[in-house]
């Protein structure tokens, strides 16, 4: 079961978004042996963009707005309840590993960098992984660290994680390239998650990987949390490992 948690959100515009998933047929349904899935969603040719993914394929209607009708890439209601997650993780364990795929540099105070930066403890690891450079973020004296890779580069990102001894990941954000397949090969890092670690999907409600990957996973293994669910906000969804 998914729980929906019900967000009090401005009404800042009535724009009706399509139902996700006839916006994005066709699209097949796949078994798979992905830990923490239950299935795949699987995106066919998609003329509009020559691709047989739905990169950064927006749903009508969403454009993230957030507290007093600001646009913002990470609403004030994604950061409330990222921050009670991530505060209630820090509570239950004495040292997390944190790491985020697609760091949030712009606007930095509504981020969800700033919610894990800002809130985390000087001997909690924290790692981002992004396609630019964001070496400025790096700050080993606090166990802060940048790497700029590719996401999908599964075995360089886990070979920099024995270098630092980890071998479980107790928060997981997956924020980067929003398109079907990519999520789910971010996904592959989930296999690495501890017992009550958390993983944290943005722009559930306004883009096509996101909000399959939500409804792949397997609720027999995984609390699932879905918060902002209007159209009018990017959309939010914390899965809670059982």
């Amino acid at each position: 079961m998914i729980n929906i948690v019900p967000t009090d959100i401005q009404p800042y515009h009535t724009k009706v978004v399509h139902a996700p998933i006839e916006t994005l047929t066709p699209v097949i349904i796949e078994e798979t042996n992905t830990f923490g899935l239950k299935c795949k969603y699987v995106a066919t040719a998609n003329p509009a963009y020559n691709s047989e993914d739905y990169p950064w394929y927006p749903f009508n209607g969403s454009n993230g707005c957030g507290k007093n009708g600001e646009s913002q890439c990470f609403s004030y209601d994604n950061q409330k309840a990222l921050k009670n997650h991530f505060d209630a993780m820090l509570k239950k364990k004495s040292k997390l590993v944190i790491v985020e795929i697609g760091i949030l540099a712009d606007e930095y105070s509504r981020t969800s960098t700033s919610v894990f930066l800002d809130n985390k403890r000087d001997h909690d690891i924290y790692i981002g992984i992004d396609i630019r450079d964001l070496s400025s973020y790096s700050n080993p004296d606090k166990n802060i660290h940048i790497i700029q890779e590719r996401s999908e580069n599964y075995d360089s990102i886990c070979d920099f994680f024995k270098t630092m001894g980890i071998e479980e990941i107790d928060v997981f954000m997956i924020d980067g390239d929003h398109s079907i397949n990519q999520v789910y090969k971010e996904w592959e890092y989930v296999s690495m998650l501890s017992k009550d670690g958390m993983v944290v999907l943005h722009d559930t409600n306004s883009h096509s990987g996101p909000y399959f990957a939500v409804e792949s996973i397997d609720t027999t293994l995984f609390d699932v949390y879905k918060y902002c669910n209007d159209i009018r906000d990017w959309g939010i969804a914390i899965a809670v490992r059982k």
